[in-house]
């Protein structure tokens, strides 16, 4: 008897992966956890029916919201993940030596247990690297504390349901520009082009207001919703084309399986369906 895992993306629309076993299957006070053993992409995590993590692809998102980031700040000293729990956004921003503090706010906890006992080279970094600091807590509270306190804010969030709502918020994102400090960046999954335009122009739509200068990325991931996604940019300071940092760049391709300082410069060139939103 055959085991397939399915995500229904929309009410015509479902992407299914053959599973060889199930790993974990449980429940925490927010949300469904599951690990599942596919035939194609390896260890796979959901939440809630939804895929967050497989070993096959999971270092494209996690490098695009580190990365995108830090090599546009000169020398960021504080980072902040927020969401994120599987440790992987954390795992590619401890790759710089520059930063000082890598915290992670995660309202889930066991969410970063179950990635450290079934993906541990993704969440691995946050047992074994000083630089790290856990809160298990509201992110939007988290930040209530924090003002001009981070150089990277890092919103490595769920899609806009269940405890991720308040995280495509204006006013969350206000919270942010005050937690950051004069030059500041913060990044945020926002989606994929193909099915959530619409979200993708309110998020831009609440950067522009609040940041002096926004941008939208992309980048092809394998198991997310169409394979194309989105990463919106707010910064206070440094614009992510024209401050893109290529000896940090090049410096960081040494470690990287996707990204590099072409993909950098690429993600930032919009088809004209995407470019439409700004119009």
């Amino acid at each position: 008897m055959e085991f397939w895992f399915s995500e229904f993306h929309l009410p015509g629309l479902k992407y299914s992966l053959k599973v060889k076993e199930c790993l974990y299957s449980g429940k925490s006070e927010y949300q469904r956890l599951d690990v599942f053993e596919t035939e194609e992409f390896g260890r796979a995590f959901t939440l809630d029916g939804i895929l967050m993590v497989t070993e096959k692809d999971e270092f494209v998102y996690h490098e695009m919201m580190a990365h995108l980031s830090s090599n546009i700040h000169p020398n960021p000293k504080r980072a902040l993940v927020i969401g994120g729990g599987d440790g992987g956004t954390i795992r590619e921003l401890a790759r710089y030596d520059s930063f000082e503090e890598i915290h992670l706010c995660e309202i889930d906890k066991h969410v970063t247990d179950v990635c450290l006992e079934y993906f541990p080279n993704v969440a691995g970094i946050l047992k074994s690297d000083e630089r790290v600091k856990l809160y298990f807590e509201d992110g939007i509270k988290f930040l209530e504390n924090k003002k001009n306190y981070y150089d990277i804010i890092c919103i490595d969030s769920t899609d806009p349901i269940g405890p991720a709502v308040g995280l495509f918020k204006e006013d969350f994102y206000k919270l942010c520009y005050e937690s950051l400090t004069e030059d500041g960046i913060v990044i945020a999954q926002s989606e994929s082009p193909w099915y959530h335009l619409p979200i993708i122009k309110d998020v831009q739509d609440s950067f522009r207001k609040i940041f002096p200068i926004s941008k939208l990325a992309t980048a092809s991931l394998l198991a997310y919703q169409s394979g194309f996604w989105s990463f919106s940019i707010g910064s206070k300071r440094y614009n992510p084309i024209e401050d893109f940092n290529l000896e940090k760049a090049e410096k960081i391709e040494k470690f990287t399986k996707y990204y590099n300082s072409g993909i950098h410069k690429a993600s930032f060139v919009l088809p004209n369906y995407v470019k439409k939103i700004f119009r």
